[in-house]
């Protein structure tokens, strides 16, 4: 993905960490699924997270998501940061399982 190429070049030029926490660039991610995962998790999409894509529950938290993100007309008042924030983590270590999400 372009974030991936983008992060790489921070990478190679010494300006960004990729083994470091998430927490160290977004602080307000202390206490949620992605608090003790490090930024590679992330770009490796193997952040243990419990969310399923549930297309057709409107009280999922996919539904949240498109929400947050307005794809769903009358979109709600959580922001994407917001709702990402309230994501639980599973009990698997991060890093153990590739898991695409949207």
């Amino acid at each position: 993905s372009v974030t991936a190429i983008l992060a790489g070049i921070l990478e190679g030029g010494g300006v960004f960490d990729a083994e470091a926490p998430v927490t160290e660039y977004i602080p307000e991610a202390e206490g949620s699924a992605y608090g003790d995962a490090s930024v590679r998790n992330v770009l490796d999409m193997t952040v243990s997270l419990d969310f399923e894509e549930a297309y057709l529950d409107p009280q999922s938290a996919f539904a949240r998501y498109r929400r947050a993100t307005l794809w769903n007309p009358g979109g709600g008042s959580e922001s994407l940061a917001a709702f990402l924030l309230t994501i639980q983590r599973l009990a698997e270590p991060h890093g153990q399982t590739y898991r695409y999400r949207s």
